[in-house]
This record gives C-alpha cells, sequence and structure tokens, in this order.
C-alpha cells in the first residue's frame, strides 16, 4: 500500500470526484482510478459506490478513511519533525476561530515568530474536528477540548456590556440580573459566549430579553453602536462603544480559551512548549474585554 494511492483516496473522498481529485493531485483522472482499483483489490473491500453524481464512500470506505488519515498523517508528520531536526524549527499548523486568530494567534504570531506554518479559522464548533482530521497540530477554542486531547488553558477573558454613549443607565458593574427588561445583542445559540451566559441566567432563574441572535461579536457591537440594544462580549470595544463588567452573583462572568493538542502527536513535546508560550504571552500582553479600555 503506497502513501501517494493513499492520498488519491481521500482526495476523492474529500472532492466526490475522480476528476476533482485528479486536479487536485495533479495528475489524470485514469492514473487515479487505477490506483483506486487496485487499492479495493488490495483490501479486498469497495470503498466507493460509482456513481453518475459522483463518488460516495461505502460503509467500508468510512471505515478506512479515518486509518489513511491517521497513515498519511503520521507520515507527513513524522518527514516535517525530522527535517526539524536539521533545520531547527518546527512548522505547525494552529485552528482556531477567527476572533480568537485577531486578537490572540496574529499579534502573537508577529511578535514572537512562533513556529507556525500556517493558521486556519474555523467555527468554534468546528476548531476540534481539525485536530480529528488531522489537519491542525494545534487547536485554539472556547470551549473544553474532547478528553482524548491535551490541554491547556490560554486565556481567561471577562465578558462585558457594551452599549452606544448615553444609550443605558447602567452601573459601572452590571449584574446579570440587572440585564433583565434590555434589549440584549447575543452570539447564536452554541457560541461560548451564549453558553456563559444561559447557564448563568438559567440557574438564577432569570428571564433575558435577547432582542437579536447574531453570528458574532463583532455583528453584536455594531447593532449595539446603532442604538440597537446591549451587547455581550469579550472583545474590546470598538465603534466608539461604552463598556462595563459583566459579573452574576458578585463573580465576573468570562470564557476560556484553550489549546488542544494529540499528545500522541510526534512533536507532543514543542507543541505543548508552544501552548505555553502562548498562554504565558497572553497573560502578560492582551487586555480583553471588561480588562480593556474603552476605544
Amino acid at each position: 500500500m503506497e502513501l501517494r494511492v493513499l492520498e488519491y483516496f481521500l482526495a476523492v473522498a474529500e472532492s466526490g470526484t475522480v476528476s476533482a481529485a485528479a486536479q487536485a493531485c495533479f495528475v489524470t483522472q485514469p492514473a487515479i482510478s487505477r490506483q483506486l482499483a487496485g487499492l479495493e483489490q488490495e483490501l479486498g473491500v469497495r470503498l466507493f459506490q460509482r456513481r453518475t453524481s459522483g463518488m460516495r464512500l461505502t460503509a467500508a470506505g468510512e471505515r478506512f478513511r479515518p486509518i489513511a488519515q491517521d497513515v498519511v498523517w503520521r507520515a507527513s508528520t513524522g518527514t516535517g519533525v525530522m527535517k526539524s531536526l536539521q533545520s531547527g524549527r518546527l512548522d505547525l499548523v494552529l485552528a482556531c476561530p477567527p476572533t480568537v486568530m485577531r486578537y490572540i494567534v496574529a499579534p502573537f504570531l508577529a511578535e514572537t515568530g512562533a513556529p507556525l506554518r500556517d493558521v486556519s479559522e474555523h467555527a468554534p464548533d468546528r476548531v476540534y474536528r481539525e485536530l480529528e482530521l488531522r489537519r491542525a497540530d494545534l487547536a485554539i477554542g472556547t470551549a473544553r477540548p474532547p478528553q482524548q486531547y491535551a490541554a491547556q488553558k490560554v486565556f481567561t477573558a471577562p465578558l462585558s456590556v457594551q452599549s452606544a454613549p448615553g444609550y443605558s443607565s447602567l452601573p459601572q458593574m452590571v449584574d446579570l440580573a440587572d440585564l433583565q427588561g434590555h434589549p440584549l445583542l447575543l452570539a447564536a445559540t452554541g457560541s461560548a459566549i451564549r453558553h456563559v451566559i444561559d447557564d448563568a441566567a438559567a440557574e438564577a432563574g432569570l428571564a433575558l430579553d435577547v432582542s437579536a441572535e447574531v453570528s458574532s461579536s463583532n455583528v453584536a457591537q455594531a447593532l449595539a453602536a446603532a442604538g440597537r440594544g446591549l451587547a455581550v462580549a469579550a472583545e474590546p470595544p470598538q465603534f466608539g462603544l461604552e463598556m462595563r463588567a459583566l459579573t452574576h452573583r458578585g463573580r465576573p462572568l468570562s470564557i476560556i480559551d484553550w489549546a488542544a493538542w494529540d499528545p500522541d502527536h510526534y512533536a507532543a513535546p514543542e507543541i505543548e512548549a508552544l501552548a505555553h508560550h502562548l498562554s504565558d504571552w497572553a497573560r502578560l500582553n492582551l487586555r480583553y474585554g471588561a480588562q480593556a479600555k474603552a476605544q
């Protein structure tokens, strides 16, 4: 079983057609078709259902897909680790949500020159999937990582209530209960901020008025600047918004950014060191949410 054949198999599984896979792999369609037929013969199973609409994995193909991903990933990662012995530098891939990229990863990379080759942006609920698919060596997420991964807290971001100047007469330190009766602009259900707010409100039996569910805190901030309500965000204020710290029963409300990686990764010690470096840098350099100065 050759590595390049597994790469062809994964390309077809990803794209759904031989033609797209051939283009991505810079080979001809007949070459990929021959190699897939040979792979199926070697394994003794059919990997694809061949339809006019394209190629669809069979049950056996779905079972084989993570095996092929693991073999290709280990070969690629092992080669990279060994090459780094000569260059003295690893080139890792990190996955994170866009907000984490903007406020944490990009400034960290620019200032420290961390050993990252690329950073890919994903929705918060997709970040750890990139580790599972072997497309990232390290992931930064806003939810606690699955148990199979090693984890490190990167940064605790306090939440704040942000509004247009003069929009609200709320106190400088706002308790969640104070928000009852005010139109709230919140990230949609499933986001880290929404989890924190919903859990705290349920615990206290509060009925909050969510006037708009938005795709991100940045959209919530823009709507708040337009006078549409109060934005709850972890990011520094924008658009001239006024900011108030948000608490619940005397405790600051906050979200946690987590670093996660595969403990069996060939470069696990180096990845762990990078996660600790990022955490130390964030603690010393970031002023997020209620810790930031109003702009």
